[in-house]
């Protein structure tokens, strides 16, 4: 957040990175509207935009992988005990198990759980 206000040629070596970052951009984009600056913002808004763009193509994978990972753990938990929690609209019931019944079905996909 610092290299948005201070310059960067006076910063280290280390934070010249920052120039690829969203904020920097932001700031950037803002002072030349707002203080008629050499104007550089088709650079500004192509950076926010390329932002954007690997966010919103990472956030069904992300998705994805933390309904994955959350999963992990639940999937064997009801195997050992003698009854189901099953979540329902009216709230949670259990359900006692049948000689070899099988959990039931959890539903899947992106929204499964609405």
């Amino acid at each position: 957040m610092a290299t948005s206000f201070y310059s960067l040629e006076l910063a280290p070596r280390f934070f010249r990175w920052d120039h690829t970052g969203p904020l920097h951009h932001i700031v950037q984009a803002s002072r030349q509207i707002l203080f008629d600056l050499h104007s550089r913002i088709g650079i500004n808004l192509g950076v926010l935009s390329a932002w954007s763009a690997v966010n919103v193509a990472l956030f069904p994978l992300c998705c994805y992988f933390m309904h994955w990972k959350s999963e992990g753990g639940q999937s064997t938990t009801g195997r050992d005990k003698d009854k189901y929690a099953v979540n329902t609209k009216n709230g949670e019931k259990e359900f006692r198990k049948g000689a070899g019944a099988e959990p039931p079905k959890k539903r899947r996909g992106f929204m499964g759980g609405m």
